[in-house]
């Protein structure tokens, strides 16, 4: 016997489909890079969901299709396209010849259904089962008479010439649930690169080969298109020709400013697009041979990686256990042939877990060189010289990259570290100011005997001086958020309205004040734990007839004065005798509303002044505007009250108007 050929049984050929590939998303991507080597302008990925997790999976293309002789190519295991049809090989994506393999890695049995524009329908089937018990035969396709007695395959070739549809039987994808399917959209698209994509993918549903349907009643189909969230990129490296498509970065020209976190806290940048100019790559061959190649595409670094802000700066971020968007993509003949290079590279610098990007190197599947792609065509030898000197230059470019992040970051935490420091000494200066106010609270009601009055100024002067020394020595943070607490009783909230629908109308934001009618009051005892915590709050207290006889108004009114600030309270009410006596609430300033006239609106502007230089103070520490106080007029008996009124402030006197005889009649009610 002269020579002995190798033969492949069809355990063989299962073994070496079961093994190339590592999840149902890479074999079915290159079912799909089959049809688009067809020349392909679509490519249709149908799931008809059979039971429990079981589908039958279409791959239905309408390329150039083939015939009996292009079959028995397609039957060759190993055969070389781009050496038996050199026309086309630039073109081609595959090239070892077991692509065809990827349907066995999905299946035991599946059919071909093709047709070429001047030839007949052809179809085969592959049933995997016929070699049970017999693993030692050669496996073969066989030749099916009824072409198409399928209604999803015949609708979807019906109008093309020529097609190719790929029928996988009963693929179990146990394991993968809605969120697997919900990134098999990323992941398909970026299967493959924005200069491939121009052969469009559809995806398609059936159950129990009925076309899912839309609450519209329209049929549900989705195209493939990659989404990649450029706004969220902080600096974006283009290294030569970049494939980012022009839309896309007409966007980013006219959205340049994005939002970088360092410290929890966010600043507004402008997103950085560099022209990254060295993008040449020189190898040296053991044998002599020198050759000077380049790499295409971009490298970006994220502004943030966390799911929540980033979407805020592009909401098409998205990061869950099936798809992270956060890779160095990199293309060979625009199909994905690594779908991490930092893998690969191995960095371990800050922030290298922020980058992403499309890298794009051809010479990795030259014709010429050997073919360095790992068996399953999802990664390349690491020890070829190519791979090693990418390694290098990719890993030079993300230093740089990551270099002008950690700056920028820098400079962002030092703004913050002085803006720190600069809310401290504000915060402090306002509590002294405060501090000084109620030294002169307290002291104003002792009878002014003279040596007191001579020595008042001195003391406040040391006690102030005390308390600044202490709190700058040890470096104590004092409150710094200034809010209201307005207390009220829902029958009565006219009263509380009037106040409100003012400073709300001057300018006062929603945070900048708790009121149970604005916000529920399961709140309250958050907000209780808040003002003990962080804020100071002024409390202003709405009392009438109905608050003094409601338990959860007094529980608030109590809760209130528990947690109020060092400044003084404010009580509104309808009479004097409806001041609870309880905790001193009678000794605070208040007004009352059955006295409607000149001295009451003076009374309400003084304290509505009152009420915003408190939340000044809080809008100082934050560098925010401060709110405008109102002029307070002066009562002239002898100047009548329409007068008087028609001199009032805009907002005061059309609210006053508004609300007065919803007041009057609440308190002609609670009278009788």
């Amino acid at each position: 016997m002269g020579k002995v050929d190798f033969t492949m049984s069809a355990l063989a050929l299962k073994l070496l489909g079961k093994n190339l590939y590592s999840n149902p998303w890479s074999a079915i991507s290159e079912l799909i890079a089959n049809g688009i080597d067809a020349k392909a302008e679509n490519v249709y990925l149908i799931f008809n969901h059979l039971e429990n997790k079981k589908y039958d999976i279409y791959i239905i293309d309408d390329g150039i299709g083939m015939n009996e002789e292009t079959i028995s190519n397609y039957a060759k295991i190993g055969f070389q396209r781009r050496k038996e049809m050199p026309e086309n090989a630039d073109k081609v994506m595959g090239r070892k010849g077991i692509g065809k393999l990827a349907a066995l890695f999905l299946s035991d049995k599946y059919d071909i259904i093709t047709k070429m524009s001047d030839g007949p329908k052809l179809a085969y089937e592959f049933d995997f089962r016929l070699y049970d018990n017999q693993p030692d035969l050669t496996p073969s396709l066989s030749k099916k008479d009824n072409c198409v007695d399928n209604v999803i395959i015949r609708e979807h070739i019906s109008k093309s010439n020529s097609y190719t549809c790929i029928h996988v039987k009963s693929v179990d994808l146990s394991g993968y649930g809605e969120h697997a399917f919900n990134s098999l959209r990323s992941r398909l698209a970026n299967l493959f690169s924005y200069e491939n994509l121009k052969a469009k993918i559809h995806l398609k549903d059936y159950r129990k080969g009925e076309k899912t349907i839309k609450e519209d009643g329209s049929e549900l189909i989705e195209t493939i298109k990659k989404s990649v969230p450029f706004r969220n990129f902080m600096i974006i490296y283009k290294l030569g020709e970049s494939f980012i498509p022009a839309e896309e970065l007409k966007d980013l020209e006219q959205n340049k400013e994005v939002k970088v976190y360092a410290k929890d806290k966010n600043e507004t940048h402008n997103r950085q697009i560099v022209e990254y100019h060295d993008n040449s790559l020189k190898i040296q061959y053991d044998n002599g041979e020198n050759v000077t190649t380049k790499i295409e595409g971009w490298i970006a670094v994220h502004a943030t990686i966390d799911s929540k802000k980033a979407r805020e700066n592009d909401d098409r971020f998205s990061k869950n256990t099936f798809y992270n968007p956060i890779q160095l993509r990199l293309y060979v003949r625009n199909k994905l042939g690594v779908e991490n290079f930092l893998d690969i590279i191995g960095s371990t610098q800050t922030y290298a877990n922020y980058i992403e990007g499309e890298i794009h190197f051809d010479y990795l599947d030259d014709n010429d060189k050997e073919d360095i792609a790992t068996t399953s065509r999802q990664n390349f030898d690491e020890n070829d010289i190519r791979i090693i000197e990418l390694k290098k230059k990719l890993d030079t470019i993300i230093t740089d990259l990551i270099k002008k992040r950690l700056d920028t970051v820098q400079k962002i935490e030092k703004q913050i570290e002085d803006e720190i420091k600069r809310h401290k000494i504000q915060a402090r200066k306002e509590a002294i100011s405060v501090f000084k106010q109620n030294i002169e609270t307290v002291t104003k009601n002792i009878d002014k005997h003279a040596n007191f009055s001579q020595i008042k100024d001195d003391i406040t002067t040391r006690y102030v001086d005390l308390t600044t020394g202490i709190l700058e020595k040890n470096d104590i943070d004092v409150k710094d958020t200034y809010k209201l607490f307005f207390s009220h009783k829902s029958e009565s909230s006219s009263f509380s309205d009037f106040i409100y629908s003012i400073l709300k109308a001057r300018g006062m934001n929603d945070d900048e004040i708790f009121y149970t009618k604005v916000h529920s009051p399961v709140r309250l005892e958050k907000e209780i734990k808040a003002n003990i915590m962080n804020n100071l709050s002024m409390c202003v207290y709405f009392f009438s007839k109905d608050f003094k006889n409601g338990s959860y108004s007094m529980l608030e009114a109590g809760a209130g004065w528990a947690v109020k600030g060092v400044e003084e309270i404010f009580v509104f009410t309808d009479t004097e005798e409806n001041i609870p006596d309880a905790l001193g609430f009678k000794e605070n300033t208040y007004v009352v509303f059955n006295r409607m006239g000149r001295r009451f609106l003076q009374g309400v502007t003084t304290l509505l002044n009152v009420m915003i230089e408190h939340l000044n103070r809080g809008r100082r520490n934050n560098k925010m505007t401060e709110i405008q106080k109102f002029d307070v007029l002066p009562v002239d008996p002898k100047v009548k009250f329409e007068d008087y009124l028609s001199e009032m402030d805009i907002i005061i006197r059309d609210n006053f108007i508004h609300y007065k005889k919803e007041i009057i009649k609440y308190i002609t009610s609670t009278k009788k």
